[in-house]
């Protein structure tokens, strides 16, 4: 960063030119500070979407393991569902018991 110059030794033309580079300059800098704010802006809409995404995907999946708690839980309050599922269960195993035995 350049230091300033003793403005009392200058001229009144260099004091001129020097307010008028201060000016460039200060233009300059507001631009990039528009540029970058309207980054900033595009990038927290972006964090926004992606923040609703993984709140309903966090909803998905909370739900799929409430539906799956209350499956098991259904097959444990009825006997009949305990019966059927240990027949499913048990039909698996003999089969797969046939299959290795005979392989």
């Amino acid at each position: 960063m350049k230091t300033l110059p003793d403005l009392n030794q200058l001229t009144h033309e260099q004091l001129l030119e020097f307010t008028r580079q201060l000016a460039m300059q200060h233009q300059s800098l507001a631009q990039s500070n528009q540029q970058l704010d309207a980054k900033v802006q595009h990038l927290e809409v972006t964090n926004q979407q992606l923040d609703g995404k993984v709140s309903l995907k966090n909803t998905s999946m909370n739900w799929r393991c409430l539906n799956s708690t209350n499956s098991a839980i259904k097959m444990n309050i009825s006997p009949q569902n305990k019966s059927i599922y240990g027949m499913r269960r048990s039909k698996k195993i003999s089969q797969q018991s046939i299959w290795n035995w005979s392989g």
